[in-house]
């Protein structure tokens, strides 16, 4: 039976015996020294004092000591006060209500405190007959709840929290549980492998099936689908340590040879949920495909069935250079032709690209592993330096590799030079057909489209144009003019600084040792992360906080439209607080969870994505750009995947050269088209964009923060790559957004015809 607290309310679960100490594993007495109090609160600014673990975890310890009263008010002065006026205040008591939990109910005295917060958590289940260690668990729900905490111990603590409603909890407790309960029905949740696993590892395949289709129908395919395919797992291929990615594909396979019948319900909503989310992943298309071929198919109404064949059909997978590599070794010169020729039709423009490559690469400098950029820029200067020539299935592929290169604006270097070489040519059969699959008109002259191409990708030539016409269309004040130049000197600075080059030297370092599978996980978490942030504007945009601080600033600015004509100025301001502000909030929970250990530098890395999409939104608001809007939101996404090189793309024509020029636009194979019932929440446009951001994130990131795994080094290089890695995100945005402001501001978004 429950047991009663010291306060008489039942309990569920074993809450039993005496309440633990202040701390546990030092004697009951008061602080011989006397800690700094911590600093105080001002929720009006953006900008705040930060107390460190240490000062809190002794600022606690002292009030649970000498007046837990004390403690218990001053976090409810916070909680009781509107959300959109706590300002800063609320983190700073989330921070202090963690210090106290693990000073009640655990023991920390270094390190990283992430680790002690976690266990401190787990452990409430024993500690439910101690009435402070409650009220401390809720105050914390509550505060992670209107924070937007969706990380797993968000979730276990969320789970925890709704166990106690309607236990006759003391107000204002009472209400605070039904609040959290509320925020964890609805919420969308981010978790690590070895948690879903937890959840999962005992339920029945019925208990699964109710788990993951309640996350499904709130709209989080994501974590849906880890869900299922952890339990297909747990039955099919067990996993004990290490990356589960491969474990799942083992699983996977298995499933489509044996079908168990208990797991066909399973089976079927890992398939809505690949669909849903718009996975884009060839493991989720195998899997659909075999739900469709299987009985399972019999389970699918008409209409979902047809959604579902959509999915297998639309060109929009995302095809590893790997696979393809081995596609250009196994396939004869005609059978992959008829292929890439298949890819450009259907829009698969970037996989028929990926093909070229190969085929150069493997001719003229074989990959192996690793990044094949460097070969195929190699392949691509021998063949224009006349290697190769007599061979034509080289010849072929470059042609139409300068084609899509063209009708996707391609800016890299190589790709210019192979653009220019191929398109001030002769007019070769391959390339024609190629530009003219791509959408463009069959009449169009190929120095027409190679001028196009070189006005959309070199930004010289693109910042130029837009200074004059800026002049013509009234002139730039004094601000806008330093605010224009800075831009422009951001690009050139680049990324060019000592921590990004140490950066970049320890990541390949560790590149030779990290297992493939534990980067496709890392690059797969991140992956959930931006489809959980691009399907839920009110998790990481928000802006009532944005708008208030410049109607502090300046009363007129109490929406998104009057910032269109504000003071450059002041919207300057509140955006580079806004940098402050995250960059010293990533450099903290890296030096956290570089600590921590492998799991907390894995889990270190999708929080940070989320905390640099919240930063860029941020800055989006403070220049009146409306966030909640799918394009921005891709907008958002492109930044943090991109750092400077996305500004740079930023500044190209807003027309792709097949709508500039009067032909169809190139559809990619990522038209938007509903699947049925349960028809994409992201279009597979997005899908595939946030599947290509995921990777390059991972290839900026997780190989570079593997380094934190380093016993001593890990929290330096954590808090310092986080550090560096949110700076350029946020610096980035804010040139970014500078001028979008400007091009909007003298109404310049179209650009000159």
């Amino acid at each position: 039976p429950p047991a009663p607290t010291a306060r008489g309310r039942a309990l569920p679960g074993p809450g039993r015996g005496p309440a633990p100490e202040a701390c546990p594993g030092r004697a009951p007495g008061p602080v011989a020294v006397e800690p700094r109090p911590g600093p105080p609160w001002n929720a009006g600014r953006l900008a705040r004092v930060v107390s460190s673990h240490e000062e809190l975890h002794a600022r606690a310890k002292r009030l649970l000591a000498e007046a837990p009263d004390a403690l218990r008010e001053e976090l409810d002065r916070v909680l009781a006060r509107p959300e959109r006026e706590l300002g800063d205040a609320l983190t700073e008591a989330a921070r202090l209500a963690e210090m106290a939990l693990v000073c009640r109910v655990d023991r920390w005295w270094a390190g990283p405190p992430q680790p002690a917060v976690r266990r401190a958590i787990r452990r409430l289940d024993l500690a439910l007959a101690d009435p402070l260690a409650l009220d401390l668990g809720v105050r914390l729900a509550l505060a992670w709840a209107r924070l937007g905490r969706v990380d797993e111990d968000a979730h276990r603590l969320g789970r925890w929290t709704v166990r106690l409603v309607d236990t006759d909890l003391p107000a204002p407790l009472d209400a605070w549980a039904v609040e959290v309960a509320a925020w964890f029905e609805r919420a969308p949740f981010l978790a690590s492998a070895e948690y879903a696993y937890e959840l999962v590892r005992d339920l029945t395949p019925a208990g699964a099936f109710a788990l993951a289709n309640r996350h499904l129908a709130r709209g989080n395919p994501s974590f849906a689908a880890q869900l299922v395919e952890l339990r297909l797992v747990r039955a099919l291929d067990d996993w004990y340590v290490g990356p589960s990615l491969p474990n799942v594909e083992g699983a996977l396979a298995v499933w489509r040879v044996e079908r168990p019948p208990e797991l066909a319900e399973l089976a079927l909503l890992l398939a809505r949920a690949y669909v849903q989310g718009g996975f884009v992943d060839l493991r989720a298309r195998q899997h659909v495909l075999g739900v469709l071929e299987g009985p399972e198919a019999q389970l699918l109404g008409p209409e979902e069935a047809i959604g579902f064949r959509e999915f297998v059909d639309r060109d929009c997978f995302d095809y590893p250079y790997a696979h393809l590599y081995e596609l250009t070794r196994t396939l004869g010169p005609d059978a992959l032709r008829e292929t890439t020729r298949r890819h450009v039709k259907h829009g698969g423009l970037v996989v028929a690209a990926r093909l070229c490559e190969m085929t150069l690469a493997r001719r003229l400098d074989p990959w192996r592993l690793g990044d094949p950029a460097p070969n195929v820029r190699t392949a691509i200067d021998r063949w224009l330096a006349g290697e190769a020539q007599d061979d034509q299935d080289v010849a072929w592929a470059a042609r139409v590799l300068a084609g899509l290169y063209a009708a996707t604006l391609e800016g890299a270097p190589h790709a210019r030079r192979l653009v220019g070489a191929v398109l001030a040519g002769p007019a070769a059969p391959e390339l024609l057909e190629t530009v003219a699959a791509a959408g463009i008109p069959e009449d169009v002259p190929l120095e027409e489209l190679r001028r196009l191409y070189v006005e959309s990708v070199e930004v010289e030539a693109r910042v130029e144009a837009f200074r004059a016409r800026a002049e013509a269309a009234g002139g730039l004040s004094e601000h806008e003019r330093r605010a224009y130049a800075e831009v422009l000197g951001f690009l050139e600075e680049g990324e060019a600084t000592p921590l990004g080059e140490v950066g970049r030297r320890l990541g390949d370092l560790v590149e030779v040792v990290a297992p493939e599978a534990l980067l496709r996980s890392v690059a797969a978490v991140i992956e959930d992360a931006l489809r959980l942030a691009s399907g839920g504007a009110e998790l990481v945009l928000r802006r009532e906080r944005i708008l208030a601080e410049l109607a502090r600033r300046d009363p007129a600015l109490r929406s998104l439209d009057r910032l269109r004509t504000a003071p450059l100025e002041v919207l300057d301001e509140v955006a580079w607080s806004v940098t402050r502000e995250n960059v010293l909030a990533a450099a903290l929970e890296g030096l956290g969870c570089g600590l921590g250990g492998p799991t907390l530098a894995l889990i270190d890395l999708p929080v940070l994505v989320l905390v640099n999409l919240n930063a860029v939104a941020a800055v989006a608001t403070a220049y009146g750009f409306d966030t909640s809007r799918p394009e921005e939101r891709e907008v958002a996404i492109g930044l943090l995947a991109g750092g400077p090189e996305a500004l740079r793309r930023q500044l190209a024509p807003e027309l792709s050269p097949a709508q500039a020029l009067g032909g169809r636009p190139a559809r990619d194979g990522l038209d938007d088209g509903r699947a049925g019932p349960g028809h994409l929440h992201l279009g597979a446009r997005t899908a595939l964009s946030l599947h290509a951001v995921a990777g390059r994130i991972a290839a900026r990131l997780a190989r570079t923060k593997l380094v934190q795994l380093v016993p001593i080094l890990g929290g330096a290089v954590g808090a310092g790559l986080n550090f560096h890695f949110t700076q350029t995100t946020v610096r980035t945005a804010v040139m970014a957004y500078r001028y979008r402001w400007l091009v909007r501001r003298f109404d310049l978004e179209a650009p000159a015809r």
